[in-house]
Order: C-alpha cells, then sequence, then structure tokens
C-alpha cells in the first residue's frame, strides 16, 4: 500500500491517470465570502501537473479553476472563488492532478499538505 506520494502507479491500458485528492465538510461550509483556496503541495518529483478544483455543492459541482505545478518539491496552488450573490454551501473540495508528457498513464507522485481559505475584502 501507499499513497501517491510514495509510489508509482498507472494504467494497465496506456490512457490517461488522473489522482484525486477530496476534502469533505459535515456540515457544508459557506465559501460566499472566501475569496480563494491556496493548497499547498508537496511533490515526489520535478514533472509538469495540471491541478483542477471543483466544489461539490448542492448537489452540482462548481468549477474552481485550474493551476499548473512543477519544477518544485513543494508548491502553494492558488484558486479562485467565484463571487456569489447568494450561499456558497460547500460538501466538498476535489482536487485533480494529471501529468503531462509521456508519462501522463501514470500517478502524479504529489500529496496535499493543506488547505487554505483567503477571506474576501471589504465590498
Amino acid at each position: 500500500m501507499g499513497t501517491p506520494l510514495e509510489h508509482r502507479y498507472a494504467t494497465t491500458n496506456g490512457g490517461r491517470m488522473e489522482t484525486v485528492a477530496v476534502q469533505t465538510f459535515e456540515p457544508p461550509i459557506d465559501l460566499s465570502n472566501c475569496a480563494k483556496v491556496l493548497v499547498a503541495v508537496l511533490a515526489a518529483e520535478d514533472a509538469l501537473v495540471l491541478v483542477s478544483m471543483q466544489l461539490v455543492a448542492e448537489g452540482k459541482f462548481e468549477n474552481g479553476g485550474t493551476d499548473l505545478m512543477g519544477m518544485k518539491r513543494t508548491e502553494v496552488l492558488e484558486f479562485e472563488i467565484p463571487a456569489a450573490a447568494r450561499r456558497l454551501l460547500v460538501r466538498a473540495i476535489r482536487l485533480s492532478f494529471r501529468t503531462a508528457g509521456p508519462d501522463s498513464d501514470k500517478n502524479a507522485r504529489v500529496a496535499v499538505e493543506r488547505l487554505t481559505l483567503v477571506p474576501r475584502g471589504p465590498r
């Protein structure tokens, strides 16, 4: 056993592999006053990785944007939260990691260390 940071996994058919991290919230949290989510990530290698964030809110997925990481062992990724006129009750934050190039059939060797919610400034 192990984690994606410690071990290399690959698909059996050569297709793309996606490594996913999910943080659930019970009860849901309101992110309507949140400007962004900062994600601290450890990487086991110097490879380019496309990272996407989704917010699982009220039975639907809200796109949280994408960021590119690579070339550093520790990175802080930044995802903007769109301004909402109503409450944004989030049940989970889902992060998807995909390696680029010839290693796209292998997992991204990463570990999420922490999520930081950044409040919105005065309006």
